[in-house]
């Protein structure tokens, strides 16, 4: 139900009208002037005025004019004959005979001030006239310093002087116009610098931004309109289901006010890796539900929106975020991507929220206009699939922390490359971003769980690159194969490229390294340390652990120092 006000009172009492289905207030008495009409934050809908009125017209009285001197702040009101005085204000109330200041000489005020009056009618013959109102602009001032508010990486920038011009910069040299608040990925110092004709620029304000950290992840979830199945009602609410196939399989958005509904916004909003998606259009001020699949965790929400209103209507934000209260936020850091702008879809609102490992259910709701918006997720799985293939040993980078301790993987970091020889590391858990080498005793797929315990990474000079390397010097990339010598690192052939996502080990190009490079296998693993090279006593079998194996099943193992496989 709707909240209806009446000059601030409540209108509680009124009377439905079936046949033109709309609820009728009748006010009586009703004294002549302005008067006003609300409604509750979010709310939509039409009003019909009818007014009636018995007894003879007034004439309602001219609105003043208000003027000032822009070197000096005077303002004067000019009369307005036959009313009972004109009355102003300078603090942004309504001026009236009971509110204000009668005008009787002209007064000096600060810059930026809006100064309203009103020439008051008798109420018998004349009404009071329309409100006037005049913002004081000064010449010839210097510009407040602005002010920079961040949260989370968002920076916003004000300034107190009114109709100021607004720069700023990340490295205190090169200047932009600022528009609308803006979201920094790394650490910066910003600067900022206001200005207006006629008078003199600002002090630079500067302020420390802390970027909200990349955060462990999986992978991370683009989620739009198109990502969901089409609404529909569960238990009251309506709900939107991740579409089979898509990376939000599995996913749940809901509306958490019964009655209101989700729909597409038809526009397509480019995030900030130049993924798009079309945009998400809720309910104004009702809180969403994002329900996560089972053994999923949330290390960070980012959300991509614009306002679907015309610039310069009420302040908008994301007033709560699982749980957190961001009333304040909203003020001091309000979004700017009003759907009226040019680059509204292009250069989006983005917010981003750090998660600690949410699981089950994430909430956030924006207050003010509505909000369109897409989801970007990080999100950290239960478990990473490594592939070996039949040559028992591959390359895996890891795409969160994972622990493989109690699985039939083992992984290695590389702490040496030798002339002929790379040394392996037996170690249990990758950091995530790691590349490693892994090794298992039957081929298969092998899912490592991924671990959110605190621990320090063991060094490897092992890389891999989110983009192809192309390979232009010999033998300057190796990479693990199995070839001609068995397995071990190769050299990679000039004028190709390592495949993005691909482990490799880098050499400088004027080393002597050999064409192949053979495993040797320390850091804790007894009998084997180098496997070209004969340690172990004759006839002694070892697994790829470098354990002794008595009896040992089909597999590839270790005797004598060299690889053999047993069928």
């Amino acid at each position: 139900m709707q909240t209806n006000k009446l000059d601030g009172t409540e209108l509680v009492e009124g009377v439905r009208d079936d046949v033109n289905k709309v609820v009728v207030h009748t006010i009586e008495n009703l004294p002549a002037g302005e008067h006003k009409i609300t409604r509750g934050s979010g709310e939509n809908g039409l009003y019909y005025v009818k007014v009636e009125y018995t007894g003879e017209a007034m004439i309602q009285l001219a609105t003043p004019e208000i003027s000032y001197d822009a070197s000096t702040g005077v303002v004067t009101i000019a009369d307005i004959s036959d009313a009972n005085g004109i009355y102003y204000t300078t603090d942004g109330t309504t001026p009236s005979a009971d509110n204000g200041t009668k005008y009787e000489t002209s007064f000096t005020v600060d810059d930026g001030t809006l100064v309203k009056a009103i020439a008051v009618g008798n109420g018998t013959t004349t009404m009071s006239s329309s409100i006037a109102e005049k913002q004081v602009i000064r010449t010839g001032i210097t510009i407040a310093a602005p002010v920079i508010s961040v949260y989370n990486g968002t920076v916003a920038i004000m300034c107190a002087s009114k109709n100021a011009s607004i720069e700023y910069s990340t490295d205190g040299t090169t200047y932009t116009a600022y528009g609308r608040a803006f979201t920094l990925m790394e650490d910066k110092t910003v600067y900022a610098r206001a200005s207006r004709e006629g008078c003199t620029t600002s002090e630079i304000a500067s302020k420390a931004v802390a970027a909200v950290p990349a955060g462990v992840k999986s992978k991370t979830i683009y989620m739009g309109f198109g990502s969901f199945d089409s609404p529909a009602n569960i238990d009251g609410f309506h709900t939107l289901k991740g579409r089979a196939g898509d990376p939000a399989e599995g996913y749940s958005l809901i509306l958490n006010v019964s009655g209101k509904t989700w729909s597409s916004s038809n526009a397509k909003v480019t995030m900030a890796n130049n993924e798009t998606r079309t945009a998400i259009k809720g309910s104004n001020g009702a809180q969403t539900i994002l329900r996560l699949p089972e053994g999923i965790k949330a290390t960070k929400l980012t959300l991509y929106s614009f306002i679907n209103a015309a610039s310069g209507t009420r302040t908008t934000g994301w007033r709560e975020v699982n749980g957190e209260d961001l009333t304040s936020i909203v003020n001091e850091v309000p979004m700017g991507a009003n759907s009226d702008k040019k680059d509204y879809l292009t250069n989006p609102d983005m917010r981003v929220f750090p998660l600690d490992n949410v699981s089950g259910e994430i909430t956030f709701a924006n207050t003010g206009e509505q909000v369109c918006f897409v989801i970007a997720l990080d999100v950290i799985e239960p478990s990473q699939t490594v592939t070996i293939s039949d040559a028992k040993f591959a390359t895996c980078v890891a795409n969160t922390d994972l622990d493989f301790a109690g699985t039939d993987v083992t992984a290695y970091t590389v702490s040496e490359v030798g002339e002929t020889t790379v040394t392996l590391v037996k170690t249990d858990k990758v950091k995530a971003g790691q590349t490693v080498v892994v090794g298992a005793e039957a081929a298969g797929a092998y899912d490592i769980p991924t671990t959110t315990e605190v621990f320090t990474a063991a060094t490897s000079l092992m890389a891999s690159s989110e983009t192809e390397v192309p390979v232009t010097t010999e033998n300057s990339y190796y990479i693990v194969a199995n070839g001609d010598n068995g397995v071990g690192f190769y050299p990679v052939q000039t004028g190709t490229s390592i495949p993005a996502g691909k482990g490799y080990i880098e050499v400088p190009a004027n080393s002597a390294k050999g064409r192949f490079l053979s495993f040797g296998i320390g850091g804790g693993t007894s009998g084997i340390s180098d496997v070209k090279a004969a340690t172990a006593e004759k006839g002694e079998i070892y697994n790829l652990n470098g354990q002794r194996v008595a009896a040992p099943a089909k597999g590839l193992y270790i005797m004598n120092g060299k690889k053999v496989i047993f069928k």
